[in-house]
C-alpha cells in the first residue's frame, strides 16, 4: 500500500469493462447492407482489415453486421484510447476481450496474462507468440468458430 493508503496498483493491470463492450446500432443509423455482405463473405478469410478515416462509420457497420451475425459469430470488442499506447494495457484488454467472446474456454489467455504481468520477460518474444498460439488452436483447422 502506498502511504495514502491506496492500493499499488499497476494502472495497466487493471481492464476497464466499458472497453470491452460493442456498440449497440441505433434505430436511425443507416444500414449499409452491402457492406454487411461482404463483411459475410469474409467470414471464411483469416483477418479482415476496416480501414477509413475518422466518422465514416466503421464502428456503425461492425455494429450492424454484429447484430446480423450474432448467433453464428464469436465476437471480440475493444474501444481504443490514448491510454492504449501501453502494449500490456493494450493486450491485457485484448485477451479479455477474446476471452469474453469464448465464454466456454474460461482458461484462454491466462499464461498470456500472466507473461504480461511477469517482471522483465520480453513481450514480443514471449507474450505475443503465447497469445498467437492459443489462437490458433480455436482457428478453423481446428473445427472451432
Amino acid at each position: 500500500m502506498r502511504a495514502s493508503g491506496e492500493p499499488n496498483i499497476d494502472p495497466a493491470r487493471v481492464v476497464l469493462k466499458p472497453k470491452l463492450r460493442a456498440p449497440m446500432p441505433r434505430p436511425a443509423q443507416l444500414v449499409r447492407r452491402s457492406l454487411i455482405e461482404q463483411l459475410h463473405e469474409a467470414l471464411d478469410c483469416r483477418i479482415s482489415v476496416i480501414s477509413a478515416p475518422t466518422g465514416y462509420g466503421k464502428t456503425t457497420l461492425l455494429a450492424h453486421w454484429r447484430r446480423v451475425e450474432e448467433a453464428d459469430l464469436c465476437f471480440a470488442w475493444v474501444s481504443l484510447d490514448e491510454q492504449d499506447d501501453d502494449p500490456i494495457r493494450l493486450w491485457r484488454h485484448i485477451v479479455e476481450a477474446v476471452r469474453g467472446g469464448l465464454p466456454e474456454e474460461e482458461e484462454f489467455g491466462d499464461d498470456v496474462l500472466t507473461s504480461i504481468s511477469a517482471a522483465g520477460l520480453g513481450f514480443a518474444e514471449i507474450t505475443l507468440p503465447l497469445l498467437i498460439n492459443e489462437l490458433s488452436e480455436r482457428g478453423p483447422e481446428s473445427g472451432e468458430k
